[in-house]
């Protein structure tokens, strides 16, 4: 049902929205990416459920006292330099793009700002399940 939906939005609402300007791609990509922190930052702070890569990394930052926000960001690095290694030995092409990049800068140390920020919020409304 949702592959539908996603087409119908997509090839019948957005069918003539074309951007040509990279930087207003840029922009709207980064916006993007604000957003979607926000949303799994509100996700993690109310402690309902947990996405493996981010509690894999609160687990790693707990233990050795590390900063999440950098621990997701290398992670991420460590992701991408490993797509690139196994590109390389096995002689394919693989491009990282400046979104890649710009989503491996921006990502954690966002994530661990905005989780600081709206955890207090979400405990004073009762929204936080403590475990």
């Amino acid at each position: 049902m949702d592959s539908i939906l996603e087409k119908s939005i997509n090839y019948t609402i957005f069918t003539n929205l074309v951007i040509d300007s990279y930087f207003i791609n840029l922009g709207i990509y980064i916006v993007s990416v604000f957003i979607i922190v926000i949303g799994v930052a509100n996700i993690m702070a109310m402690n309902l459920i947990s996405f493996p890569l981010e509690g894999a990394c609160i687990v790693i930052s707990d233990r050795f006292k590390l900063n999440f926000g950098k621990v997701r960001q290398w992670v991420d690095i460590i992701s991408i330099a490993i797509a690139l290694a196994v590109a390389f030995i096995f002689q394919d092409t693989i491009t990282v793009g400046v979104g890649t990049v710009i989503g491996m800068l921006l990502f954690g140390p966002l994530l661990d700002r905005i989780m600081h920020f709206v955890r207090p919020r979400l405990e004073k409304v009762g929204l936080v399940y403590n475990q």
